[in-house]
């Protein structure tokens, strides 16, 4: 049987924590960009985060036997309002490299204003590039930023 991880945080892991996943038997994985980082502000951020995901990480899981892709994304919370223009304007140029395999994660946690309309737009990026998305969808288990 083989054993693909969909939505594989491993830039979030520690070194111990993806070995095991790799002697289990994990052999490729798709690595999102998260939809929620607080702390992301600029968009030189957000492209140093997208070229460490493309060239470290996806080394780092090679390493260990895994197959990484990645999908990426504008996150909906963190960025200020010219970093997202920005970010959006660039992710086409990004999405040609053969190791991003779609957008995500991208979606709604509030629904506020500002939140569909990135949503939107990463949706109308991904069908002009013909991708598949990674959809976030909030829980009851997740403080939602709207509500911090």
């Amino acid at each position: 049987m083989r054993i693909i991880d969909a939505h594989l945080h491993i830039d979030r892991m520690r070194g111990k924590d993806a070995e095991t996943l790799s002697i289990a038997g994990v052999e490729a994985a798709i690595l999102p960009t998260p939809h929620l980082l607080p702390w992301l502000v600029s968009a030189e951020t957000l492209f140093r985060m997208w070229e460490n995901f493309l060239n470290f990480q996806m080394n780092h899981a090679k390493s260990l036997g895994i197959e990484m892709r990645v999908t990426l994304a504008v996150p909906f919370y963190g960025l200020e309002t010219e970093a997202i223009q920005e970010c959006l304007k660039q992710l086409p140029k990004y999405l040609e490299n053969r190791n991003v395999v779609g957008l995500g994660e991208i979606g709604l946690d509030a629904g506020i204003k500002d939140e569909v309309k990135i949503f939107r737009t990463q949706l109308n990026i991904a069908k002009e590039h013909n991708l598949p998305i990674i959809v976030h969808t909030p829980t009851p288990l997740e403080p939602q930023q709207a509500q911090c």
